[in-house]
């Protein structure tokens, strides 16, 4: 016989659940719960890394929720920036497309990133291999 609970949804109200619908309301759960990191804009590339990686953690796959995620984390100067994006989401795709304006409005040029590089790179207590990799 399997054991019935009674879980408070988020509507406030009571519903008798099994297990796998427990399990199913715990991933939703978990889902809504994200502490996605800092935005970076000098590596946004890398930090869309790390933000897809708490999203496949907490098997987040909604183009919605992921837009919202990222909408509720953003620095204002940066939301400002996108405020066109932000105003009329994409219907089908709002987090790619907020993505791909995210990194292309706040990402350097290459002609800035070679500059940078000229001008400012420096081996310093960095091995060879550590200074290669910052340079691609």
């Amino acid at each position: 016989m399997k054991q019935l609970v009674f879980s408070e949804m988020a509507l406030g109200t009571m519903t008798k659940l099994n297990d796998n619908e427990r399990l199913a309301d715990l991933a939703v759960v978990q889902s809504l719960h994200v502490h996605l990191p800092p935005f970076s804009p000098n590596s946004s590339s890398t930090w869309f890394l790390q933000v897809e990686a708490h999203f496949r953690l907490r098997q987040n796959t909604s183009q919605q929720t992921r837009h919202w995620h990222l909408v509720s984390c953003l620095p204002p100067d940066v939301a400002d920036d996108l405020a066109d994006i932000l105003a009329s989401p994409h219907p089908s795709h709002p987090y790619d497309t907020l993505k791909a304006a995210i990194i292309s409005r706040k990402s350097e040029s290459e002609h800035s990133r070679l500059q940078q590089l000229i001008t400012a790179t420096e081996l310093g207590d960095r091995r060879p291999s550590q200074l290669l990799r910052r340079m691609r």
